[in-house]
């Protein structure tokens, strides 16, 4: 607080020597970083937080290969005074012009231990958008309570009522780089409080959540969390959840390097929100702990759509859960739908595993609607006992499964079952799958593994399964264990069901002791 208010004395000052006393007039139109009255980024926020912004917005064009160090706890972009001054006629925009590398801030040394760090804060203000400016760690932080927490953080401007959330943020074309020597280090945060403290705020109305933002073209590296969504914990009917925020809708961020340790480890996570798109992203990492792609939590009755996402992650854990997609958002059926459409989990591996489980695509939220179709899990290896999973999806009102494919994934531990499709599910419209050429080739032991094309072992009402090429699974390679086999389709039958299952093309399976086409 202390280097706040020097800060913006200083700023007062400069003010006025250049203007008339009572003439400090709010910001507008275009300036220049470095330039005048500006000379670095540093002076123009704080000259925001003190005057805000005129009618028509301000534009600050910083140019291409700038430097700049942040200080001491990083930009601090929000103020009563400004927040009130910005619309979607006044916004607030920081650029790259000119040709050459994108402007580049460095973390202020050292962080402390005492409060949360971050680079850039964004406190409640609405309609920013940052293009084209970079972040990146000081290598003078080197212990974990040096290091930055955050890259760009969207917090609260206040810890009592009114909260102010930001709305309308968008952050673009930025490089954002930390160190995952930090467990606890975030590409891009949003969070339900404020910049110094992490305590949840408990908030009263839609303007004091993160609504309405977007997050696209970004470079992530070295963040132990590429980009991590927090909204409210709200009752029913859940209006207080971040809203229709977006990550890559418009153009995806490249999420690299993130994990290594042996914590939990997340390219993308999201809680507590609705409408939800996390859409064109590219994500690779690796960790020794519980490994997530994209891990969409809580989101009672939300909508959600994960598209066209491409995913490639390695474990060196052993008995955790790696997972590529794993959403839970949209549980509670209310109308809602839950998309997962286009992805592409492809080359992760998970060598040491000893039980540990890989899902591929995991969905466990029960809307109403859940619609997985024309994602590839393709290439994919799992060793251990634990179960490999392709395509999953958990209980649900109206599921469809379609035009997915499923190939060339491999466990080679000496047991274990492979689940390229799972379903359990109150109503099935299951068609259209290509689910083809995978094995299992390094089968040992006193048991092999067991491969299902697809798997239902729920109650549905109503199942249609129909139109599947299912073939050339193996189980075991030369393995004689007389414990293995392989069925294309295995569903569960109840008296009453109505099912249908016809038209599948299912052949090549191989195995010890069983290999069926279908099996109830």
């Amino acid at each position: 607080m202390r280097h706040t208010l020097r800060r913006l004395l200083l700023v007062l000052i400069v003010l006025m020597l250049m203007y008339p006393v009572n003439t400090f007039a709010q910001l507008s139109g275009n300036y220049t970083i470095p330039g005048t009255p500006f000379s670095t980024i540093n002076e123009a926020i704080d000259s925001l937080n003190l005057v805000g912004v005129g009618t028509g917005g301000v534009t600050f064009n910083i140019t291409a290969g700038y430097t700049e160090t942040a200080p001491v706890d990083g930009f601090l972009l929000g103020s009563t005074i400004l927040n009130a001054s910005t619309s979607a006629s006044s916004p607030i925009v920081f650029q790259k012009v000119s040709t050459g590398v994108n402007p580049l801030i460095t973390a202020f040394t050292p962080g402390t231990s005492t409060s949360v760090d971050g680079i850039w804060k964004i406190q409640g203000t609405d309609y920013v958008t940052i293009d084209g400016i970079d972040l990146q760690e000081n290598t003078s932080n080197l212990t974990e309570t040096e290091l930055m927490e955050w890259g760009f953080a969207l917090v609260k401007l206040n810890s009592t009522v009114p909260f102010d959330g930001c709305q309308y943020v968008t952050i673009k074309n930025c490089s954002i780089t930390l160190s995952n020597v930090n467990t606890n280090s975030v590409g891009i945060y949003a969070g339900n409080h404020i910049a110094t403290a992490t305590t949840a705020l408990t908030i009263t109305d839609p303007s004091d959540a993160v609504n309405n933002c977007g997050f696209y073209g970004n470079v992530i590296g070295s963040a132990y969390t590429g980009i991590r969504l927090s909204g409210y914990n709200a009752i029913s009917p859940f209006a207080l959840y971040d809203q229709n925020n977006e990550i890559g809708s418009l153009a995806g961020n490249t999420i690299a390097n993130y994990g290594g340790g042996s914590s939990t480890a997340y390219g993308i996570y999201t809680i507590y929100q609705n409408n939800l798109k996390v859409e064109n992203n590219s994500i690779s990492g690796t960790g020794a702990g519980t490994l997530y792609g994209i891990f969409n939590s809580t989101g009672t009755s939300s909508n959600v759509d994960v598209i066209d996402n491409s995913i490639t992650i390695s474990s060196s854990a052993t008995t955790n859960s790696m997972y590529g997609i794993s959403n839970a958002m949209g549980s509670t059926a209310a109308g809602n739908t839950v998309n997962i459409i286009g992805n592409t989990i492809e080359n992760c591996a998970y060598l040491t595993a000893t039980s540990g489980i890989f899902y591929a695509i995991y969905n466990t939220a029960s809307a109403n609607n859940v619609n997985l179709s024309d994602n590839i899990v393709n290439n994919n290896v799992l060793a251990g006992t634990g179960a490999f999973y392709g395509v999953y999806s958990g209980a649900c009102v109206n599921l469809i499964v379609q035009q997915n494919i499923v190939s060339n994934n491999q466990k080679i531990g000496a047991s274990g079952t492979m689940y390229l499709s799972y379903a359990s599910t109150s109503i099935v419209n299951y068609h259209h799958n290509n689910l083809f050429n995978n094995s299992i080739p390094n089968s040992s032991g006193t048991s092999a593994a067991t491969i299902y094309g697809y798997y239902n072992l729920g109650s549905p009402t109503v199942e249609n399964i129909h139109h599947n090429n299912i073939y050339n699974n193996s189980v075991g390679g030369t393995n004689t264990a007389t414990t293995s086999y392989n069925d294309g389709i295995y569903s569960n039958t109840i008296a009453g069901d109505l099912k249908s299952i016809s038209n599948n093309n299912i052949y090549g399976l191989t195995a010890s002791i069983r290999y069926s086409k279908w099996n109830s």
